[in-house]
């Protein structure tokens, strides 16, 4: 039973389009991306179909309180979650109190460490450092010229899945629920359905929660991965390769990497702060489809039950929901299933776009950069354009342009490898 109102106050960004809200705010409305062609050495190792990626090499970690030794201790997805937490802690308006400045320790002013949680989504965690370590191990057999000289002695704790959510719980001296959710790319959604549910049922007051994703490698094996299975763009001009809900979409855009983090409280707790919040959580759910690894049921019928729970679950009426940010990866099946439910459910006027149309798909985190959008498309009544789309796969009210508009309640929607299905209903509180 839902006992708390649960708002969003603060959001902190890492991604090729910016590594700020702003920034990467910004470039949504500027229906930026950035496209470059996948690098000449991964051509030594395979061949491979698709020729192009979106990297994430603009971004440095540079927070004041990363310390010398967090660059060498930390998996960048770690470094990358405490940037984007602190960014959002800092628009939240909470102050801090260093506890232990050499090792960049602290607590949250006002806020009680015994009833906070931490929630990370990842798909694959450090899976760059583990990648790292294995190039030291071998490279003396190998003469692996991608290996570090020194085998790191913190790889353990670097490649640990749950380290994101570790190392931000014990930053934030946060005693409550520390919870790392895995399940592909509907990870981010999931983490942070996971901190609203918290909240709501009176468990916790508060939450840092979003996603994370980095999935470096110097020779193009990840990439390989997804590239040997057919889940990515083989369109070759760089200007149409990246196509969701498009008839000449071939598949997803490989994001290298991104993160995106939440201040998740009550609404009480805001108010006794005197803060204004961004935009409210209105309801969660998840579905499992139990069809196939990498393939989403054909007649999309789990996924229509979820969006229908998930408005109900919010008191609205189908026709109050003003905007979807749709999942839109650009892959041929799932596009087609994805815009045949919203049109079965929601009709062909509410809005939708496809934030992947621009990131690429950041995998485990891209949820949590699409719950980026939809919060502030709801605060400030502008949804960006969804790119690429010259011939659209189904007659639904896709903006092709960014526009103004009144965004009331938003919905958005992650469906990941395996049959992971979520949503989040966001609107203004």
């Amino acid at each position: 039973m839902m006992k708390n109102r649960v708002v969003i106050t603060g959001i902190g960004v890492i991604s090729a389009l910016g590594n700020t809200t702003d920034e990467f705010w910004g470039s949504c409305l500027q229906m930026k991306d950035y496209i470059v062609p996948i690098p000449e050495e991964w051509d030594k190792y395979s061949s491979f179909s698709s020729r192009y990626w979106s990297p994430l090499d603009k971004y440095s970690p540079s927070s004041s309180w990363l310390s010398k030794a967090d660059h060498l201790q930390l998996d960048l997805c770690q470094q990358m979650v405490l940037d984007a937490a602190f960014q959002a802690v800092s628009l939240s308006g909470i102050g801090h109190t260093e506890i232990d400045p050499k090792k960049k320790i602290m607590r949250l002013d006002g806020v009680d460490p015994r009833r906070s949680g931490v929630f990370i989504g990842t798909g694959a965690g450090g899976i760059t450092s583990l990648l790292t370590a294995h190039s030291t191990h071998i490279s003396p057999m190998q003469k692996n010229l991608f290996a570090p000289v020194k085998y790191n002695p913190f790889t353990v704790p670097m490649m640990m899945i749950n380290g994101s959510a570790d190392i931000l719980g014990i930053r934030f001296s946060i005693h409550g629920i520390n919870r790392t959710v895995s399940t592909a790319c509907a990870s981010g959604t999931m983490a942070i359905g996971e901190a609203f549910r918290a909240i709501s049922e009176g468990t916790i007051d508060f939450a840092l929660a979003g996603g994370v994703e980095y999935l470096h490698d110097p020779t193009g094996g990840i990439f390989r991965g997804f590239d040997s299975a057919g889940t990515l763009t083989r369109n070759t001009a760089v200007e149409s390769c990246n196509c969701p809900f498009d008839q000449n979409r071939s598949g997803f855009l490989f994001s290298e990497g991104g993160c995106a983090m939440f201040v998740i409280e009550s609404l009480e707790q805001a108010e006794l702060r005197g803060s204004v919040p961004l935009a409210e959580i209105k309801a969660y759910k998840e579905k499992f489809e139990a069809y196939n690894l990498m393939m989403m049921e054909p007649d999309g019928k789990q996924i229509e039950s979820l969006l229908r729970s998930v408005v109900a679950q919010a008191s609205l009426d189908l026709h109050q929901i003003d905007y979807i940010n749709a999942h839109g990866t650009g892959t041929v099946l799932n596009d087609q299933i994805e815009a045949d439910v919203i049109e079965r459910v929601f009709g062909s006027d509410v809005l939708v776009n496809s934030t992947k149309s621009l990131t690429g798909h950041v995998l485990g985190a891209s949820g949590a950069l699409e719950a980026a959008v939809t919060v502030l498309s709801v605060c400030h009544n502008k949804i960006h354009g969804s790119k690429n789309i010259k011939t659209q796969v189904k007659s639904l009210n896709f903006t092709r342009e960014t526009i103004s508009h009144p965004v009331k309640n938003a919905l958005t929607e992650s469906f990941g490898f395996g049959g992971h299905l979520a949503a989040l209903v966001i609107g203004k509180v």
